[in-house]
């Protein structure tokens, strides 16, 4: 039996299916499930962005109330990231239908979730984004030469502002990690 035998007619499965291990759950969260379970991750649409922000900032203005702009920001970040996660997350068997465990997502995460599994649900929602963005068309032969060389320098990581080269190390680290699937090689070189 497959798991598309599972799926009901019209049922349309989301684009990218994660796992959680029970380390991801807070460990306050009266229904922690004991062992894994799959959460789908769905493209979201322009209005779950503008109401993702709309919340956030809400969330700062009343429930934060930062002394400072740096607050703020970190506040509004941290706000924003735990609502479009919550619009992204899904069963894993239907995009049309919130995630069992997780009913009301984007106004429980931050007491269901520890911090990195909500970090790594954003990363695989942001990865999702850019795989499917017509505004990030594939890279052509021409730019992966490019990208060896300006790595190969040795200064590249330097030069971008700490939050930059985290997202550009994460993406690269993607990029990696999926040839090592298909080009045992690979990871023999970078050892």
């Amino acid at each position: 039996m497959k798991a598309s035998d599972f799926l009901k007619p019209g049922a349309r499965r989301p684009l990218r299916t994660v796992l959680l291990e029970p380390g991801s759950f807070a460990s306050h969260w009266d229904g922690r499930p004991e062992g894994a379970i799959a959460i789908g991750i769905r493209a979201i649409s322009e209005n779950d962005e503008t109401i993702a922000a709309g919340e956030a900032e809400k969330f700062v203005r009343e429930v934060v109330r930062p002394t400072d702009d740096g607050e703020a920001v970190i506040a509004y970040n941290d706000a924003l990231m735990r609502w479009l996660v919550g619009a992204a997350m899904c069963d894993p068997n239907d995009t049309e239908k919130r995630h069992p465990n997780f009913p009301l997502a984007a106004s429980t995460l931050h007491n269901q979730l520890t911090s990195n599994a909500l970090r790594f649900l954003y990363e695989e929602t942001e990865r999702l984004r850019v795989e499917m963005s017509p505004i990030h068309p594939p890279a052509t032969d021409d730019e992966i030469g490019e990208l060896i060389a300006v790595l190969s320098v040795g200064e590249a990581m330097s030069a971008l502002p700490g939050p930059d080269a985290a997202v550009v190390r994460r993406f690269l680290l993607f990029a990696l990690e999926e040839l090592r699937e298909v080009i045992p090689e690979a990871e023999e070189v970078s050892e």
